[in-house]
Formats: structure tokens, sequence, C-alpha cells
């Protein structure tokens, strides 16, 4: 719930930065290779007119004023993101591919992640509730569950921005065969030809799921979990959702051929 976080160092993540320069320093500036900075603090002018602004070393009251408009002038860190989760985990609630608190979202920002609270919600969840993870690290405490699953994923697959996990009716029917699913339709072999099926005991699915859905990933754009699940990964949230609604189309139209007959 904090609204500025000051540190000193990391000029090379990506956040807010101000950039401190003097006319010692016997190296070049960094905002123009750096559009993370916001400013620029320095004892000396800078060259051209296509600067961020520039803040004088000995007047802290105005890098103060400076840091209070930017702050009232600019959404807070991820919101953007965090709001996009959202959306998407309450598409999947109104997609029917969850009920109220089941599945889970998060996108990658950077080196951490976003994602939505354990027994989080879709209808009543706020934004500021999600949970940010470092992709490499412990998670904190009130992730969901299968943070450490998401980590996994983006671990060692660094396409992956964004990753869903739903439990569509028709799909985890089709899991309980414990076969790899392979579409019918047309949508459905255009987009994953194959779905693989892990089967992956209930009782020792915290501990194996990370790894093994993790691998799966690399190669597929979206897996099951026997009777539990879909994974399904994207470059953007738009795009792994596409996948997981398409999956559960084509589950359930492959349902209701067996059911009349054409298979």
């Amino acid at each position: 719930r904090l609204d500025l976080i000051l540190v000193e160092g990391f000029k090379f993540a990506s956040f807010p930065k101000i950039e401190l320069h003097r006319t010692t320093f016997d190296r070049p500036l960094l905002y123009p290779q750096d559009p993370d900075i916001i400013a620029v603090i320095a004892d000396h002018s800078l060259p051209g007119d296509r600067h961020p602004p520039l803040l004088p070393p000995e007047d802290p009251e105005a890098i103060a004023d400076f840091l209070l408009a930017y702050l009232s002038s600019t959404p807070p860190l991820g919101s953007r993101l965090r709001a996009e989760i959202l959306h998407y985990y309450r598409q999947l609630r109104v997609y029917g591919c969850n009920d109220s608190h089941s599945g889970n979202a998060s996108a990658r920002a950077g080196e951490t992640f976003w994602i939505t609270p354990t027994g989080g919600g879709a209808e009543s969840l706020a934004a500021c509730e999600l949970v940010r993870c470092p992709v490499a690290g412990d998670c904190p405490p009130g992730a969901s569950l299968d943070a450490p699953l998401h980590q996994a994923v983006y671990r060692r697959n660094t396409a992956a921005r964004a990753l869903l996990h739903s439990h569509g009716p028709h799909a985890v029917a089709m899991s309980f065969a414990g076969q790899d699913f392979h579409p019918a339709d047309f949508e459905g072999q255009s987009l994953f030809p194959r779905v693989p099926v892990l089967n992956i005991a209930y009782e020792h699915y915290l501990e194996q799921a990370p790894a093994a859905v993790a691998e799966i990933l690399t190669g597929h754009p979206l897996c099951l979990v026997r009777g539990h699940g879909v994974y399904a990964w994207g470059e953007t949230l738009e795009q792994a959702y596409r996948r997981t609604t398409a999956l559960e189309l084509s589950a359930k139209t492959f349902v209701i051929a067996r059911q009349g007959a054409a298979f």
C-alpha cells in the first residue's frame, strides 16, 4: 500500500529513475539510452533541448516538488498491467471457465510478475490485492498457491508474458481420459493440433506441477493437468485468453460430436 519507495542504485532495472550526474563524473549521461529516466539532477546544463527535466542538486525542495507532481500525474507502477490481469481473470469467469474463486492469472513485467492472490474472487477482487512476485526468488505470502508454477513458466519460457489457469468444464472432462487431446474442429487444429495432458496425482500437485507444466509450455501454447484444469501462456494476456477459450470451445464441440455419434 506504499505510494513511493526511494532506492539508490539498480540503474539498469526497469522502473522510473532520476539520474544524478556531476561535471566531476568521468562517464557519459545515461538518459539518452534509458527511457525510464524521468529527470536528471546535475550541476551542469544538458545538451540540446530534448532531455528530461533538469533539477538542481542544491535544491532538495525542488526535487521533492518534482516527485510529488510526478506521482500525482502518473498511475502507480504496474497499475495498467494489474487492471488488464483483472479484466481477463473476470472474463474467464464470465465465459464459464472458472467459478467465482477458482483459477488464477498473472502477467510478467521485467523481472517480476503480478498474480491473483490465493482465494481471490473474480467479482470482488481489487487491483491493489494482486501480489507482486519475483521471477527469481521466493514468492511473498498471499500469492496464489500456483505462484511457483507461474514463476517456473516465466523462467523456462522467456517469450511468456502472461499465464492463465482455468477450469473449463469441457476441457477438464476431456482430460479424465488421461490422453493428449487432439482437437477435431478447424479452429482448434489451427491453434493447437495437440494439447498435452499431464497426469499428476492431486496429493503431489503443488510439488510436481511447477516443473512439469513449465517444461510442457516451452513447446506448446497450453496444456491440461488431468482432472484439474488448463494452463495457457501468451505473449499478451489477450493471446493467453484466446487460447484458453478456444480450447474450451474445441473440447465442447468434441463432446457434442461424441454425443451425436460423429466420432
